[in-house]
């Protein structure tokens, strides 16, 4: 009976600490973006009651030409100070390279270097240098390709990439791909999905990361019913885009499961039309906010190929992706978390 006892002090101490991969219970995350204030991230954190906290790195690269990528020292310190503080409060980690292009003013799908050879030996080095922070920390999930579109078909490099990270680190190895849309009536809006299915790469992967940004309504709509059906049949455009089974088709191909890198509303008017569109100037709609994150949970709450998701952000209070100073829109996502 002591035995019994013990073991299950055991089990209770470590529990924190299960590895995703082995346990199938999903994470519940949240981003933190370049420029993050640490101490009001924790914080949020504990008011959401996420398990789980998506660091990000920024990785500067000067150009969406520019072939070189690297860690700059200040950014080195404040990934060792990050990882002190969540770990010292028993968050599960996961390390994201974030480029950080042009000072933020390029996205990584624009990305597309010169040389293609500089950038993944540059790339792959900052990789590495941020493993060797981290060594001393119990590191759940490593995202090491972050949207970069132009070098999807370079597979040999992220093949070596890939097989070079597993002799350094037992961390789940992400890659990150981005969103599609397409069309029954415009066929060749399919090509980009029909790529991803040519990725042989990502069969040596982990876990396949997608941000959530899919177009689902056609005009700016709190009506959480609609939206859970524009999962299934995007209503933008009249696409009729089957998200939802599109996406599952992706992961069963892999035989991996999805983890929603990026679930972000902002807090603007349009934004269940152009989730991804950062600079919608319209007045504000904390309905339509807390609609599009209902939705979601929603629709992949009791899906077995989601492995789970990160919330765009909680580490910047003035980025429009900020979403703490809703009432609304945190009650909708702590509800689900606690389920």
């Amino acid at each position: 009976m002591k035995k019994f006892i013990l073991t299950v002090i055991i089990c209770l101490f470590l529990l924190p600490y299960v590895s995703f991969a082995e346990s199938g219970f999903k994470i519940n995350s949240a981003t933190l973006t370049p420029g993050y204030d640490i101490g009001l991230s924790l914080k949020n954190a504990k008011k959401l009651g996420i398990d789980t906290i998506n660091l990000s790195v920024k990785i500067d690269i000067d150009s969406i030409k520019s072939s070189k990528a690297k860690i700059s020292s200040e950014e080195k310190e404040n990934l060792k100070n990050s990882l002190r503080r969540i770990s010292n409060k028993r968050y599960r980690i996961f390390i994201e390279l974030f480029p950080w292009i042009n000072d933020g003013e390029n996205v990584e799908t624009e990305y597309n270097p010169s040389n293609k050879r500089v950038f993944f030996r540059t790339w792959a080095k900052c990789i590495y240098e941020v493993l060797e922070i981290c060594k001393d920390y119990e590191i759940e999930g490593l995202l090491i390709e972050n949207n970069f579109i132009s070098l999807y078909q370079y597979e040999r490099n992220w093949t070596k990439i890939i097989n070079n990270v597993r002799e350094k680190t037992n961390a789940k190895i992400g890659f990150k791909i981005n969103w599609w849309y397409n069309a029954d009536w415009d066929p060749e809006s399919y090509e980009y999905y029909r790529s991803l299915f040519n990725l042989s790469y990502l069969r040596k992967v982990d876990f396949i990361s997608i941000p959530a940004y899919f177009e689902l309504a056609d005009q700016p709509t709190d009506n959480v019913d609609q939206l859970v059906e524009a999962w299934k049949s995007s209503k933008r455009y009249d696409r009729k885009q089957p998200i939802y089974e599109q996406i599952k088709r992706l992961s069963e191909h892999y035989d991996k499961k999805i983890f929603f890198g990026e679930v972000g509303y902002t807090k603007y008017r349009g934004t269940t039309v152009e989730p991804w569109n950062y600079s919608l100037n319209s007045k504000i709609d904390r309905k339509e906010q807390a609609a599009a994150f209902e939705a979601f949970f929603q629709t992949f709450k009791d899906s077995e190929f989601v492995l789970g998701y990160s919330l765009f952000q909680i580490g910047v209070y003035d980025s429009r992706y900020y979403f703490m100073d809703s009432g609304d829109v945190k009650n909708t996502i702590k509800y689900y978390i606690k389920q």
